[in-house]
């Protein structure tokens, strides 16, 4: 309990001391590169889980209510060709 304590203590500028080796290179790899990386797998996966989560190609001549089919279709069994 004296550790939180001793941690809820302690504010941000004293944690975030700025090192004598690191030039600007350096904290800005180690501090925006992160943020860049998880900020971009945020947007690419947002799509599976917020919409569609599977978009299969189907032939231009197909109906929405096929295409909805097609895509359930693939959804499931993993892949289908449609000739």
């Amino acid at each position: 309990m004296e550790l939180v304590r001793t941690l809820a203590g302690l504010s941000v500028s004293s944690i975030r001391q700025f090192r004598d080796d690191d030039s600007y290179i350096d904290r800005l790899n180690h501090r925006y590169t992160t943020t860049l990386c998880v900020v971009f797998a945020i947007l690419v996966t947002t799509k599976q889980y917020a919409g569609d989560p599977i978009d299969c190609w189907v032939p231009a001549q197909f109906k929405s209510s096929y295409e909805a089919y097609t895509d359930s279709y693939c959804w499931i069994a993993n892949t289908y060709c449609m000739n």
